[in-house]
Order: structure tokens, then sequence, then C-alpha cells
């Protein structure tokens, strides 16, 4: 599922990139993400869906020509964010007939993400002082708890058969908690526009 995702900055603090450089986080521009999974999908009735799943996820974010300095000496960089998490989206998802074979579907859900990996990778460094800046940092261990988010959908779905169906569902995603609240990385919350489709089979 093709999507594109950057992040809301919650909060401006002064960044420690290790012991002796730090960095004010800038504006972040959107990235490329994708997820793949699956969802088990309850229909109490014919209007409503209960539709319960697991995606694996990839979104990111770049922010270009951030300042890094050592207190006197400052350099610039471009920093490219990529998170992957697991995620259990809980969707209840409303159906309107639109003929016999078209479906417009709506819906809404929070979702559960477990961060599987934060890694930050300096790019285009411009660094003829010789700071010493790393090519990539993981800052998985820094991430607390489960963070929690909002789905919004708005899409159809062509039937195949009674059985099979094709959908594509047009989707907002919105982290609520933030990633980091250390101080190690910025206190940002991820959010994305993206695609779902597939097909669904009902047994």
């Amino acid at each position: 599922n093709p999507g594109v995702s950057s992040r809301n900055l919650i909060e401006q603090i002064q960044l420690e990139l290790n012991d002796s450089l730090s960095y004010n986080p800038g504006r972040a521009k959107s990235l490329f993400a994708y997820s793949y999974g699956a969802r088990l999908i309850i229909s109490p009735s014919k209007s409503l869906d209960i539709r319960v799943g697991m995606n694996l996820r990839a979104n990111g974010f770049k922010q270009v020509d951030i300042g890094i300095t050592n207190g006197v000496d400052t350099v610039l960089a471009d920093i490219r964010t990529n998170v992957q998490t697991i995620d259990i989206p809980i969707i209840l998802a409303f159906k309107n007939g639109l003929g016999s074979d078209w479906k417009l579907e709506y819906g809404v859900g929070w979702e559960l993400s477990f961060v599987r990996s934060y890694q930050n990778t300096y790019e285009n460094v411009d660094n003829n002082l010789g700071l010493e800046i790393p090519d990539v940092i993981e800052y998985k261990d820094n991430v607390e708890g489960v963070k929690h988010g909002l789905i919004i959908q708005l899409g159809g779905a062509y039937v195949l058969n009674p059985k099979t169906s094709f959908f594509m569902l047009p989707n907002f995603r919105y982290m609520f908690s933030p990633l980091i609240k250390d101080g190690s990385q910025a206190k940002d919350a991820p959010y994305s526009i993206g695609l779902d489709m597939g097909f669904r089979y009902r047994f």
C-alpha cells in the first residue's frame, strides 16, 4: 500500500546528536511510505464492518540544510528519518451500495503502533571543519511504550463475485503519541496519506 509521510513537530527543542554535537530540528519534507498486511473483518450488518488487522509500515521524513554545531563551528547536513512500525488498526467501516457491483466505504478507527526501528541518516554533510558526524544513528531504544493514532478512510470496493471484492481506500493516519520523549530526538508525531488496496474474501 503506497503513500507519503511526514511529521508534526510538537515541541521545538535543541537536540543532542552525540556528546559534542547538537542541532535544532527544521521543517520536514515528505518521503515515500508503504505498508502491507492482513485484516479480519466482522460484519454485524450489511452496512457495518469491524476491521482488525496487522500491518508492517515504513514511514519517514527529511530535513534539509540543518545546522549541526559543536558550540563553536556549524556545518550543514540533510537528516533523513526512517521509522518502521508494526501497526494494529481497529476500524469501524460503513458501506453503501452503488449499484450491483460497487460499494462506497468510509470508516474511522484507532491504531496501535509498535516501533521496530527509528533511524536518522545524515546526508550531504558539508563537513569542511572535520566534525565527527555519524552516518546513521538508531534511536529505537529511546522509544517509550505503544503509540496511538487515528485512521480515517474513504473509498470503495468492486464486487467480483459473492465472495470476492477488490477495494481501494484512500486514508489519512496521524500518530498522537510523540515517538520519543527523552530529548534525544524531537517530540514529533508522524502522519501519512496513503492508499490501502487489495482483495477481500468472505468465508
